[in-house]
């Protein structure tokens, strides 16, 4: 349907990476505010540009629902942390 110019709108709880890579624009949403909208390869650099930790091992989808959540695992450096070894 896409190819063929028609806009596919669908919401998603927690797809699998092997679903997501699929995706051309993410938005996400936390308690009715877009956290993020734009191309969804592009998410990852931006939540890390904004200085949040991401492991290279885990899921780029579970990075993001950890910080749209308020999870732990996604935790935003500090001004110390950023500045730490230079």
């Amino acid at each position: 349907m896409s190819k063929r110019g028609q806009t596919i709108i669908f919401s998603i709880t927690q797809p699998p990476y092997s679903i997501f890579r699929f995706f051309d624009t993410l938005t996400l949403v936390a308690s009715g505010k877009v956290m993020f909208h734009g191309p969804a390869q592009k998410a990852l650099e931006y939540f890390t540009s904004a200085g949040y930790n991401y492991d290279s091992l885990n899921n780029p989808v579970d990075f993001f629902l950890d910080i749209i959540s308020g999870g732990s695992s996604a935790i935003l450096d500090t001004e110390e942390d950023c500045y730490e070894g230079m």
